[in-house]
């Protein structure tokens, strides 16, 4: 058991979640680092939240009930029900591994210059055993431009820090008017205030795929994607490095909703291919040369091709859709060739997949011939090569 010092106040702000709340809950107290409180705020629940949490010992998890006012005022308001010298977050749908909070006290109080620790991550499944995806890096130099190029996805999930209580004052805590994505505009703002971030690297928490994670409501973020960034952007103590990546910046979120709208869209007369072509056509005019957002969206419109329309017609739908998101003016020759390869890279796996050898390596060459540099990703002369050999039976 650890023998660090200093207390640490978990905020779990929930609503409507009472089913879930519990492996949550579960997951701090069984925490190895024992000078932990937990600290629920009800966020004006309709469910049986209050009492599922009236199972726990009351000296270990309080119960706040508050009237529905979102997230941000939930954590602003866990926070000043809280008196600890460590802070960490942790939404009702998602867990901390058993050493996660011993791991970051000890990291904090070894390094009193830093004011946040950071740990890796895994995705899992709402199975909540199967990983999804792990994240293996998480580079904290730069913070402030880490998280603005990563785009309106946000660098990292809100449970994953561990912060000083002085620092989180010194940043103004969440902006409480923000519709979404309020976790994201936080941390951009420890960073522009000089908190100093800091790593653990290992995995010490899970972060839960459900349907409403990850940013999923494009609609919401796109309302609240211009608060965010004016609140960056205007700030007093912006650095002159950031505000030149400003146009860049503005480019890869409305590319991002772009992407978010074609995803959900449900072909090319859907209202939302018009949405996402607004927020194309901008990120464009912004940032025309820009392919540093190349590679996610490009796959994603390969991957919604061949998801909505059969192969054969694949090609023609593309180049339908291509002329609908890019400007009148016409859509660069680049993102022609580079989507075109993309999406015969994605029906050659497919292809491959169902056994048919001979459509694999026809897709293949189809891609390497719009976009030869595809050889590189090594997944491409790979299924090239498997399609030559004999299947096994």
């Amino acid at each position: 058991m650890s023998s660090q010092t200093g207390r640490v106040s978990v905020i779990i702000p929930t609503y409507n979640r009472a089913h879930l709340i519990g492996q949550s809950l579960e997951s701090v107290l069984n925490q190895t680092y024992p000078n932990t409180e937990v600290i629920v705020v009800d966020d004006g629940s309709t469910d049986n939240t209050k009492e599922v949490i009236a199972r726990y010992d009351s000296s270990r998890v309080r119960y706040i009930y508050q009237a529905n006012a979102g997230p941000s005022a939930a954590r602003n308001n866990g926070v000043r029900h809280s008196e600890a010298e460590f802070i960490s977050f942790l939404d009702s749908d998602d867990t901390y591994l058993p050493l996660k909070l011993e791991k970051q006290v000890s990291y904090l109080n070894a390094h009193p210059e830093m004011d946040v620790v950071l740990c890796l991550w895994n995705y899992v499944g709402e199975d909540r055993v199967t990983i999804v995806e792990e994240v293996t890096e998480a580079p904290t130099e730069d913070m402030l431009k880490r998280i603005l190029l990563t785009g309106i996805w946000g660098y990292f999930p809100p449970h994953v820090p561990l912060l000083r209580r002085e620092c989180f004052i010194r940043a103004g805590g969440f902006i409480e008017s923000l519709p979404a994505r309020e976790e994201q505009a936080f941390w951009m703002h420890v960073a522009l205030v000089g908190g100093k971030f800091g790593l653990v690297k290992e995995t010490l928490c899970h972060f839960i795929a459900t349907p409403g994670s990850r940013g999923k409501n494009i609609p919401t973020v796109a309302r609240t994607m211009p608060l965010i960034l004016e609140s960056i952007f205007t700030h007093p103590q912006l650095p002159e490095d950031v505000a030149r990546l400003k146009s860049e910046i503005y480019a890869r979120w409305y590319l991002d909703l772009g992407f978010g709208f074609l995803v959900g869209s449900k072909g090319v007369d859907s209202p939302d291919i018009d949405k996402a072509a607004d927020f194309v056509r901008k990120g464009v005019a912004l940032h025309p040369s820009n392919e540093a957002w190349r590679p996610v969206f490009i796959d994603a419109i390969g991957e919604k091709i061949i998801t909505s329309v059969h192969e054969d017609d694949a090609e023609a739908y593309l180049q339908t859709l291509l002329a609908q998101l890019f400007p009148p003016t016409g859509t660069p020759r680049w993102v022609i060739n580079h989507t075109i390869a993309h999406l015969h890279a994605a029906l050659a796996f497919r292809a491959y997949d169902k056994g048919c050898n001979r459509d694999a390596r026809r897709h293949v060459l189809q891609a390497l011939s719009h976009h030869p540099g595809l050889v590189k990703n090594r997944g491409i002369p790979s299924i090239f090569v498997k399609s030559l050999l004999p299947r096994k039976t």
